[in-house]
């Protein structure tokens, strides 16, 4: 049960992260079941729904964190449990809850501010047991008083050739190596 429990699932952080996995259960959804199938067509509704409500999302993601979090998790369930409920009653289709897959509500509540859900232990983002104090933090600040110099890796077998000349430090270096970086490959620009 430890196990179950203390996996660390993949959250989505922007709206963009939630369309592309929708997309990819549209597709997987289109593959198995045929995109005429009503599964296929709600999740495709869901997934237009969310990608014209990019602006609302935008605004409910800055007063919450993980409202991404908590729509796909809505979904995830929501779909599980009316594939559960296939399966289980393949043989009277009637019997199954087909406002399951009917995902206007979720989209409404977020619309009109009403979602609210309690995520799962393991969704919920992981906080670090102790605070480390910001690179700078003079110690006598912090109050421990402690002011010990910390030692550094240090290469005895320099290659005289690779030491800095007078005047040059790392930084003019890694300048050069982040704008090479950036002339072949331009995807970086959105992490600079």
């Amino acid at each position: 049960m430890t196990a179950l429990t203390d996996r660390s699932l993949f959250r989505p952080f922007i709206i963009d992260d939630l369309l592309s996995n929708m997309s990819i259960i549209h597709g997987i959804i289109g593959l198995y079941v045929g995109n005429d199938s009503v599964l296929a067509q709600r999740v495709g509704e869901f997934y237009d729904e969310i990608r014209d409500k990019k602006s609302i999302l935008k605004l409910r993601l800055a007063s919450d964190d993980s409202i991404l979090t908590k729509i796909q998790y809505v979904f995830d369930t929501r779909l599980n449990t009316w594939l559960g409920e296939m399966y289980e009653n393949a043989e009277n289709i009637l019997r199954v809850d087909h406002n399951l897959i009917n995902f206007d509500s979720i989209i409404k509540s977020v619309t009109y501010g009403t979602f609210s859900i309690e995520l799962p232990p393991n969704l919920l983002p992981k906080i670090p047991d102790k605070k480390r104090p910001a690179p700078g933090d003079d110690d006598k600040e912090n109050g421990r008083g402690n002011n010990k110099q910390k030692k550094g890796v240090t290469n005895s077998n320099i290659i005289p050739e690779f030491k800095l000349k007078e005047g040059e430090t790392w930084s003019m270096f890694t300048n050069i190596l982040v704008d090479s970086c950036l002339y072949f490959f331009p995807w970086l620009l959105q992490y600079v």
